[in-house]
């Protein structure tokens, strides 16, 4: 579940984290969070108001199976 509120500064702009290179028409869409074009260290979620990256699947599971 997406969460309703940023980690790092408490902001509600808060969208799913998306990698690659956006199209120009896709760049502003405050639906997603552009976290970068590199693969590798994802997070699932993004903040737009302070730019924070959070929530990876590993650190989910993790907590979920504590």
């Amino acid at each position: 579940m997406k969460p309703r509120l940023c980690p790092l500064c408490g902001s509600e702009r808060v969208a799913r984290a998306e990698y690659g290179m956006p199209a120009p028409e896709q760049a502003e869409d405050e639906r997603v969070f552009w976290a970068g074009c590199i693969v590798g260290d994802e997070y699932r979620y993004g903040c737009h108001e302070c730019g924070a990256t959070f929530d990876r699947p590993a650190m989910a599971a993790s907590a979920a199976s504590h």
